[in-house]
């Protein structure tokens, strides 16, 4: 019951503690990008962890794309696009700092702010091997890179749950996604074998997917959004030609 009620009131505080650092707060977001995982799976997941509303807006065709970049919006014509509070961000990195604090998940001091920038870091290099397997590279080597990141990741949550401790933050969000990537491309089962000799990585799994509307934009939300690989593939590959 504890659980549940932190859970409904996780989105209240965060909101509560980015007011009263006094930093700008986003209660919606429109992010336009493919229906797929790609760049951008991270930027959603913030918001879904911040209780915050995401409304996803499809590049469906090269048509699509093409009239997104006649708009001028896309700054190096490239997504994805976030809408925000009046602001118009081109870049994965930083949409995901900017969303971070808006809704609450980044940290207020330097050095943790460090310690976040390399987790989130690293977890991009973690995550696009497996994300290029879609276009001709290797998945099994893609996972196989993974396995230098469980032992520092482990050591960073020793005084738990979270990165930073008590406090979750983009930090979480990012380690969450590359393991989301892996259940995608490789199935529940083989992330469970991962992160057997890992406790503390498998509890933050659990306990990142509880934070907000987590749960229900994996679970419900998501699966509605995203095309099997293989058409996600063909729309990219149209969409750059």
């Amino acid at each position: 019951k504890i659980g549940i009620a932190l859970n409904l009131i996780y989105p209240f505080l965060i909101a509560m503690g980015a007011q009263c650092a006094g930093e700008t707060k986003a209660e919606s977001v429109v992010l336009t990008y493919f229906a797929g995982r790609g760049r951008v799976e991270v930027l959603r997941c913030i918001v879904a962890a911040g209780g915050g509303k995401l409304e996803n807006r499809v590049i469906s065709s090269a048509a699509d794309y093409k009239a997104l970049k006649a708009t001028g919006k896309l700054t190096y014509n490239q997504v994805p696009l976030v809408e925000v509070n009046g602001l118009e961000i081109v870049q994965t990195h930083a949409a995901a700092i900017y969303l971070s604090k808006a809704f609450g998940l980044y940290p207020k001091n330097m050095e943790q702010e460090a310690l976040v920038q390399q987790v989130y870091n690293a977890c991009q290099d973690a995550r696009m091997p497996m994300i290029m397997s879609l276009f001709g590279g290797n998945l099994d080597e893609g996972l196989k890179g993974l396995e230098r990141y469980f032992g520092p990741w482990e050591k960073m949550l020793a005084p738990g749950p979270f990165i930073l401790g008590q406090e979750a933050s983009l930090a979480d969000l990012a380690i969450f996604e590359v393991w989301d990537t892996v259940v995608e491309f490789s199935g529940q089962q083989k992330l469970d074998a991962l992160l057997a000799p890992y406790p503390k990585l498998r509890q933050h799994y659990s306990d990142v997917l509880k934070l907000g509307k987590l749960t229900e934009w994996i679970k419900t939300e998501r699966p509605k959004l995203y095309l099997p690989h293989g058409q996600y593939v063909q729309v990219c590959a149209a969409a750059f030609k």
